[in-house]
């Protein structure tokens, strides 16, 4: 690829690096010297900066350089893991004023020796918010510093009182100036920039910036004709426009140029004249005129591959909705289980709709969706799907009032406030309703659990209007605060760990003494772990990375011993429960130290919904695991999200934690780790609505092989069915929606990062239903061929 670098190197230009280790993963042989640093521990602040300085010095000194890059990561880290006013980031800023001080001073030394015309450029690749992140749209992210040193511009009198700089200049227009700057004779083939004219004109004679005007201007008509030619309507009425255009500037050019030789001696004096000032105008009007067209013009759209991808969407959403209606209508009936063969064909299906590039699959699945819907419809009466409740009929609503917001930009910012109300306004209903019954249980349960939401919901500060105000989750990242932050962990840890405890030593487990020590010990080993990576009891990096190693296999045995164990309790509930705490454990890791409580916070939420109240075996605070149970815990998901501080701008999401424990770049966990940040108060929702289902199921009588199995797999993938189809339904009206948003304003700030979230979700749920279907499958068909009479004790412990 034709880049600055490899231009510089094919000019055999001498060029050292010390820095970031992706530079020398692109340009691997382009550095006469070099050393990379690990970019992806990102709480390293100190030695990712120590190990680039240490060659500053000696390099200084050298003379078989041209150009040095130094790329120094330590501010973008202490932003990530510190915040942007932390008083750490106080520190780096200083420690980088000392460096760029010394190198100016060689800069200085060698123009007073020689004249040497040295050129120190500091640039940022981005900018950060306030809490240190980066990747979204606002100003504070996409400004970035751009600052040029030079000796020469000190010594030079009209510089004290014209700007060399204007105030800002586009990102992309650096390269074409450092390509001049550099004195490379062209600029690389598919820059879209234009050199800024004050620095360019500053640096050469006006006869030489004009004709370096006059290259740019062709090199942006080539780009233009080559992208122009993919639209068959406009392109060429674009193509002859311009070229007509830069012939006549290229006439006036000529022409002015050929009357000046004829009227001044020489090159110098015609510098001066003003007639050159025309043709600057005309170029860089020019200019501008080419970058606004292909601005507009290269993010084109692929219109049929665009309507059968919302084809496919509304196809697979219609085929699911048939299916969860039929489950619904006839729940009693094998056939219309949702783990029945149908279950399986249609995750096929849908795997074939969206990933193949065949018409007739989509059409096909759209027919066959049509023909059972119709048919189930017909059988259909309102009464089948017990909507009785006013909450049920607020669920509704709900879900419908949300999808219609996503039509406005304002609400998709502000939809923090949207979850907030409807769950409030549902854990108040629930409490009426547990007054009617007299239930004083389910009512004081209730009123603590909107108590605990409360709290919750004013820990952080969200959407884009309030995001920056104060709140108490900003309070506790203050760096005075350190120690009460350390506090709040270590009650998290001690809470969880608590909670583990008394899940696996209580009756209800019927699991053995060592076995209940194992997983206990587990717990501890991955709550004391989660606290040293939160604390600063440990300084060696080496070290710290490898107990939070340990503590993630602990965390992971804990998980999976549950699941694993073949007689995990008296009812299959505890085998979920017992999942949640060390996953919870693993969320306090991942996050921010500020949202550690908040995580707990959104547990207890949970755990007081599903009615497993500590040291009780009481049924009345349970709630029934119906659809609109399910739909009301996905609410709750939603909020949760916005509680731990998020929104839906890409830099508000805490990446940081993606690289807990990971020492170099791993796309696998990091991308992992991402997916579990982002999708945290989801699987929590889908744990404890697991744990919900098999509650109320486990008084089921099964008799046989088959029918246990059923039992079995339609309480874990009734939930996650439910969960899908609503990720689904939302994901394929917002891209209905973004279609007719793709020239708003904000279609990259505000809709782009919804859609990346909601796509995100989606993809979770999608993984996650696939993979129980094809274990429930495969555990199938193996019983099937080894299947044997249950033994006594084993019937006894199901009936």
């Amino acid at each position: 690829m034709d880049n600055l670098i490899s231009k510089l190197q094919q000019r055999n230009r001498s060029m050292v690096f010390y820095g970031d280790d992706t530079w020398l993963r692109l340009f691997p042989d382009a550095f006469v010297r070099s050393e990379g640093v690990n970019s992806f521990y990102v709480l390293d602040t100190v030695e990712v900066d120590n190990n680039v300085t240490r060659h500053l010095e000696t390099e200084l000194k050298q003379s078989d350089w041209e150009i040095m890059i130094l790329h120094y990561l330590g501010i973008d880290h202490t932003g990530h893991s510190k915040g942007a006013n932390s008083e750490r980031m106080e520190e780096k800023m200083a420690e980088m004023d000392h460096i760029i001080k010394s190198i100016y001073a060689r800069l200085e030394s060698e123009y007073k020796r020689n004249g040497s015309n040295g050129l120190l450029l500091i640039l940022s690749d981005h900018g950060m918010t306030q809490s240190g992140n980066h990747g979204g749209a606002s100003l504070d992210e996409t400004n970035a510093m751009a600052v040029f040193l030079s000796p020469k511009f000190a010594s030079d009198p009209t510089t004290e009182s014209t700007n060399v700089l204007p105030h800002t200049i586009s990102q992309i227009d650096l390269v074409p100036t450092l390509s001049y700057l550099l004195n490379l004779e062209s600029i690389p083939l598919n820059s879209l920039g234009k050199a800024v004219p004050s620095l360019l004109k500053y640096s050469i004679p006006t006869v030489a910036y004009l004709e370096r005007l006059r290259e740019i201007s062709r090199h942006l008509l080539r780009i233009v004709k080559a992208s122009a030619v993919s639209s068959v309507v406009s392109g060429y009425d674009a193509i002859e426009h311009y070229t007509s255009q830069y012939q006549r500037i290229e006439t006036l050019h000529l022409d002015i140029v050929e009357s000046l030789n004829l009227k001044y001696k020489n090159v110098d004096a015609m510098n001066g004249a003003q007639e050159l000032i025309s043709i600057e105008d005309a170029h860089l009007q020019f200019q501008d005129d080419l970058q606004s067209y292909l601005a507009k013009n290269l993010s084109s759209f692929d219109w049929p591959k665009i309507i059968y991808g919302i084809f496919t969407l509304f196809s697979c959403l219609f085929f699911f909705i048939s299916l969860s209606i039929q489950a619904e209508l006839s729940p009693a009936s094998p056939k219309n289980s949702i783990h029945s063969s149908w279950h399986v064909e249609a995750l096929a299906m849908f795997m074939a709709g969206t990933t193949v590039a065949f018409p007739f699959v989509a059409i096909f699945l759209l027919v066959l969706s049509a023909t059972r819907l119709i048919r189930h419809l017909s059988r259909f009466t309102w009464s089948q799907l017990k909507i009785v409740t006013l909450e049920q009929y607020l669920l509704i609503g709900g879900l419908i009032l949300y999808i219609v917001s996503l039509t406005s930009s304002s609400l998709v910012e502000e939809e923090h406030q949207f979850w907030y109300l409807w769950t409030t306004t549902f854990l108040l209903l629930h409490s009426r309703h547990a007054i009617i019954q007299r239930d004083w249980i389910s009512f004081r349960t209730m009123l603590f659990t909107t108590f605990l939401f409360s709290i919750l919901r004013g820990w952080n500060q969200t959407g884009n209007k309030w995001f920056n105000e104060p709140d108490f989750g900003k309070f506790l990242d203050l760096s005075e605060n350190e120690p009460l932050r350390t506090k709040f962990v270590l009650l998290s840890c001690v809470l969880l760990f608590c909670f583990a405890l008394v899940f696996s030593w209580s009756t209800q487990c019927s699991w053995g003494r060592f076995t209940k020590l194992l997983y206990s010990m587990l717990n501890l080993v991955a709550t004391l772990t989660t606290f040293i990576s939160k604390s600063t009891l440990v300084s060696d990096m080496n070290l710290h990375t490898s107990l939070i190693r340990l503590g993630f296999l602990a965390m992971t045995l804990a998980i999976a011993l549950p699941l694993l164990s073949l007689q995990p309790a008296n009812n299959s509930s505890q085998r979920f429960l017992l999942c949640m705490t060390p996953f919870a454990i693993l969320l306090v890791m991942l996050h921010r130290s500020k949202n550690s409580f908040p995580i707990v916070l959104l547990f207890c939420v949970f755990l007081n919904l599903t009615g497993q109240r500590v040291g009780s075996s009481s049924s009345s605070t349970r709630l029934r695991c119906d659809w609109s149970t399910l739909l009301f815990f996905d609410f709750i998901g939603q909020a949760g999200f916005f509680a731990l501080g998020n929104t839906n701008q890409v830099a508000t999401i805490d990446w940081t934690g993606a690289f807990t424990g990971v020492g170099g770049y791993n796309q696998a966990i990091v991308g992992l780790f991402a997916t579990v940040i982002i999708t945290s108060p989801f699987i929590l929702a889908s744990l404890f609505a697991l744990n919900l289902n098999n509650n109320n199921t486990t008084t089921t009588q099964v008799e046989s092989t088959d029918s246990r199995l059923n039992f079995l797999t339609e309480s874990i993938h009734r939930p996650l069915f439910l969960f899908f189809v609503l990720r689904l339904l939302t994901l394929s009206f917002f891209c209905v929606f973004l279609i007719g948003f793709r020239y708003h304003l904000f279609v990259w700030s505000v809709f782009a990062p919804k859609f990346l979230f909601e796509s995100i979700k989606l993809l979770f749920y999608v993984l996650l239903f696939s993979t129980v279907t094809s274990l429930s499958t495969v555990i199938q068909y193996l019983q099937g061929l080894f299947s044997k009479p249950l033994k006594a004790p084993l019937r006894k412990h199901i009936d």
